[in-house]
């Protein structure tokens, strides 16, 4: 499973073994850090809900524009200012 967190829309993924689209979700991002991180834990749950008894998630990533430091917290993001110092890795 893949997440893009943009400036403007979030995406969610899910790909099977040979790296075919499985099922993906579109959303505008939205304009306050707590509300990232909730729509990243609905696109989590409403992918694996979808693709419950197809396939088992075996890894998640998340991209973001920006500097993240190695305890997951976001340091800079030129396109979501609002998002700065959000500790992602700890919130998910």
């Amino acid at each position: 499973m893949g997440i893009d967190i943009g400036g403007t829309k979030t995406l969610g993924v899910v790909l099977g073994g040979e790296g075919n689209l499985l099922t993906q979700l579109r959303f505008p991002t939205p304009p306050s850090s707590s509300k990232i991180v909730e729509l990243v834990l609905s696109i989590y749950s409403e992918l694996s809900s979808e693709v419950a008894g197809n396939v088992d998630i075996c890894s998640l990533g998340i991209g973001i524009a920006g500097l993240v430091d190695t305890s997951g917290q976001l340091r800079r993001a030129p396109n979501l200012v609002e998002a700065d110092g959000l500790r992602i890795g700890e919130m998910i």
